[in-house]
């Protein structure tokens, strides 16, 4: 099971989630649209080392500007804020989120100016950086060469679609999972063999 939390999931209770379910990967929120730290980060990142987790840990971001300065500057407040708080030496992957903002949709010109600035500072900053979209972002918004980088695909569906020349490292199947020790619906995902569809 790999799962992703922000303040929105509420107080979790970690030692039951990682007791009761088989947890491979859990990816935090790292900061909010004003460049804070997520108000429940710190809780549950203590939380999984409280209670030894042993898997995958990550953190999202999702991108809120659409210029490279921009981007750059909102990529480096949320690594230098995870850099302050001494965690940024246990993120596996930074998963940079596109999404629509406020409905509106990134042009591929954009996406490709962020997905290069928000690149750029995780090498900087010596972390390993990802994508996050879901499948129509995949097929009509992301630049083909993005497809160098792993792909945490979003689809709310039976089948994850082809997606090719990306190769899916993780598919969020669901926003509307249970997991003992969460109220409320979870993000659930799982790991695509070999990247294929």
């Amino acid at each position: 099971m790999i799962i992703d939390v922000s303040a929105f999931q509420g107080l979790i209770d970690w030692r039951r989630v990682l007791s009761v379910n088989k947890v491979d990967r859990v990816i935090l929120r790292s900061t909010t649209k004003n460049g804070m730290l997520d108000t429940r980060f710190m809780e549950n990142y203590n939380g999984l080392a409280k209670n030894s987790f042993k898997g995958v840990f990550d953190v999202y971001k999702f991108a809120y500007s659409k210029t490279y300065d921009a981007a750059l500057n909102e990529a480096k407040n949320a690594l230098e804020t995870l850099k302050s708080r001494a965690v940024l030496r246990a993120v596996n992957v930074f998963w940079l989120d596109l999404e629509n903002i406020d409905g509106v949709r990134f042009s591929q010109s954009q996406a490709a100016q962020v997905i290069g600035a928000y690149r750029v500072m995780c090498e900087s900053y010596g972390v390993e950086f990802g994508i996050y979209a879901n499948y129509d972002y995949v097929k009509n918004v992301l630049p083909k060469w993005a497809a160098t980088y792993p792909l945490w695909l979003a689809r709310y569906n039976s089948i994850t679609g082809d997606v090719k020349p990306f190769k899916i490292e993780m598919w969020q199947y669901t926003n509307n999972g249970k997991v003992n020790g969460i109220t409320g619906a979870v993000d659930l995902s799982k790991y695509v063999k070999g990247g294929e569809t």
